[in-house]
């Protein structure tokens, strides 16, 4: 509910994620265009990690198209690493993800339900002061508390809220690290399965890996032919 899959349909819903997200970027444009002009030194480091620190805030807290944007930075933070996988290797998460997660380590399974427990933590505590809020508004409205008590609870309340949104999305994006170092590290393992291998060794890695990967996912949520994924890949010319 948090993500605002449910408020799509509502026309420009997105619009102020939408800006951010232009915002942000061009921002990182004109840090780099700032970059190439400059010669000297500590201006150089200074625009270099500004440059890393938007890179890191537009690969973590949205999706790479505008077209994927949703109305909620909770939602966009959580959309980024949903779609990590097929931007950068054109994994569909969806389908493979009940597949690579079994040749994860025991330890980076538990991280992942450690991550993802922190997140449905922040959510819950997110609707409990939530209702806390119309409580208090409704406990005011029938004259039980005095107007300076009400305020104060109020006002302390809508704090509480903030900081726990802001946790939210923080452990939203500690989450995706998790989730998409799975893709990283044992994507090469599913495809030794996949192709009934004991091993991967540089022959049996796909020529164009994600032409690979998308041939992969029309099998899992298509049902098209194995041979046609080998036929494929086959077809690719080596580099």
């Amino acid at each position: 509910m948090l993500e605002g899959y449910y408020l799509l349909f509502v026309p420009g819903i997105s619009y102020f994620e939408r800006r951010k997200l232009r915002r942000l970027n061009k921002s990182l444009e004109s840090t780099r265009s700032k970059l190439n002009k400059i010669n000297y030194k500590d201006k150089y480091s200074e625009l270099n990690a500004k440059i890393t620190e938007l890179s890191i805030r537009l690969n973590t807290e949205f999706p790479f198209a505008l077209e994927y944007i949703l109305p909620t930075s909770f939602g966009n933070a959580i959309r980024s690493f949903e779609l990590y996988s097929y931007k950068v290797y054109g994994i569909d998460a969806t389908s493979c993800w009940p597949r690579i997660i079994s040749f994860a380590s025991e330890s980076h399974r538990t991280n992942i339900n450690d991550a993802s427990s922190r997140v449905d933590f922040a959510v819950n505590c997110l609707y409990l002061t939530t209702v806390i809020i119309f409580e208090l508004i409704l406990i005011y409205s029938l004259e039980i508390i005095p107007q300076i008590t009400f305020i104060i609870s109020e006002s302390f309340t809508i704090f509480v809220l903030i900081c726990l949104w802001k946790y939210a999305i923080m452990s939203a994006k500690l989450w995706g690290d998790e989730v998409k170092s799975v893709f990283d590290l044992y994507r090469y393992d599913l495809i030794t399965k996949l192709n009934g291998l004991n091993e991967i060794t540089l022959e049996n890695i796909p020529r164009n890996e994600k032409e690979y990967w998308y041939s992969v996912d029309n099998v899992f949520l298509y049902h098209t032919k194995w041979e046609n994924v080998i036929k494929k890949d086959e077809e690719t010319p080596k580099i």
